[in-house]
């Protein structure tokens, strides 16, 4: 639709905006070049570390109940340890290695 302060051949002022935005938010050919991997693996494994102290801090103040218990509870302590201590002694780091704890 055409206003009658516009020319033909002009793109509308919204269209121009959302032009500049696909822009901003395209990610090219490589994602993750300008991501520093290594730094967000070591701060990915030091996040679990510190979900795991919260959840065992936690787990005095409410003890686990339903079908699983504490054998649920060792389960999760189990791999959110091997999963901290192992993102932070990555030598290199890996996009897919982040998504481990998801």
């Amino acid at each position: 639709m055409q206003t009658p302060f516009q020319r033909a051949d002009e793109p509308s002022m919204a269209r121009v905006k959302i032009k500049g935005v696909r822009a901003a938010f395209d990610a090219g050919e490589q994602p993750y070049e300008h991501v520093d991997l290594d730094a967000a693996t070591r701060l990915g494994g030091a996040m679990v570390l510190v979900g795991f102290a919260f959840a065992l801090v936690s787990l005095s103040l409410s003890p686990p109940s339903g079908p699983l218990g504490y054998a649920g509870v060792a389960g999760f302590f189990a791999f959110a340890l091997g999963l901290g201590t192992r993102l932070l002694r990555m030598r290199r780091a890996q996009p897919n290695a982040l998504l481990a704890g998801v």
